[in-house]
């Protein structure tokens, strides 16, 4: 029972934390409807993330979706949902929620995941050049940030595992023609983290 407690008290400190991470973005012009934060719930296969097209700027704790990781990937595999007895949150997460999925698959290490298509950092990713450190707050990149060739919007699992290997250990991703993923071990980690690599990509 206190476990079950436990965890329940945890996911209303990280649907607190996601929901205001995802206002800094906006603030920050970081992202506009088409941003997202993610946080996973230790010791669950439970990812907490905000409706697809939730006005950042607005978004509470009462918005932050819990989806269960396994019944979204059953769900990616078989879209005919209305047939289905899928939870209305699993139907209603962000197209590339499986994007964090997969990250979240392939590094235990990583308990939230920001994916923006912010400027500057996105004109990198369109020249495919790499970010390099220039100042303290772009260290956590060294040496360098790697790049997904492919193009495609992430909404499929073979994609978004082609993306997680390609993140590889690093602390964030470009996205050729598309955007940046970035992670951390915290929340708050990998939204500051968000506004360093755009402050990087400013002085570089």
């Amino acid at each position: 029972m206190e476990k079950g407690s436990n965890t329940s008290r945890e996911i209303t400190r990280l649907k607190g934390l996601v929901a205001r991470a995802t206002r800094i973005l906006f603030h920050e012009k970081l992202a506009d409807y088409h941003g997202h934060v993610s946080a996973r719930v230790p010791g669950t296969r439970t990812l907490l993330i905000k409706p697809f097209l939730a006005s950042l700027n607005k978004v509470q704790p009462r918005d932050i979706l819990a989806i269960n990781m396994d019944e979204y990937l059953t769900f990616k595999r078989s879209p005919q949902a209305e047939s289905k007895p899928f939870r209305k949150e699993v139907k209603r997460a962000p197209r590339e929620t499986i994007l964090h999925l997969a990250v979240y698959e392939a590094r235990p290490d990583v308990f939230s995941v920001v994916h923006t298509h912010q400027s500057l950092a996105l004109a990198f990713a369109i020249a495919g050049v790499p970010l390099v450190p220039v100042f303290f707050g772009g260290a956590r990149y060294a040496p360098e940030t790697p790049i997904l060739q492919n193009p495609r919007i992430i909404d499929d699992i073979e994609m978004a595992r082609e993306a997680a290997g390609a993140l590889g250990q690093s602390n964030a991703l470009l996205l050729r023609h598309h955007g940046v993923v970035i992670v951390g071990k915290t929340v708050e980690e990998a939204t500051a983290g968000a506004v360093y690599l755009e402050r990087n990509a400013y002085l570089q």
